[in-house]
């Protein structure tokens, strides 16, 4: 399973929709791996990114909670090994 938005302006509502698979059923990892690891294996970059591990580019969030949370807000965003957003303190 893999989620999309179809469309780079309604992109920031894909945790959304891996909450209504989870409610429908689908695992909480399996949701998180439909916007991560299996995208990126089926655009033939499961190499290079879509997990954390040695070797692979990251861009990382630091959440206030479980990512599928509604309630849950960004902290901070790295990207290429830099901060690139900081919620302020």
């Amino acid at each position: 399973v893999a989620l999309g938005s179809g469309d780079i302006r309604t992109a920031r509502h894909l945790t959304l929709l891996a909450a209504d698979a989870c409610a429908a059923g689908l695992p909480e990892a399996e949701a998180i791996r439909a916007l991560t690891l299996t995208p990126a294996k089926l655009l033939g970059l499961g190499k290079s990114v879509g997990s954390i591990e040695t070797g692979k580019r990251a861009d990382l969030l630091i959440t206030t909670g479980p990512l599928l949370r509604s309630d849950t807000r960004i902290q901070r965003v790295i990207a290429r090994g830099r901060t690139v957003f900081e919620l302020p303190q």
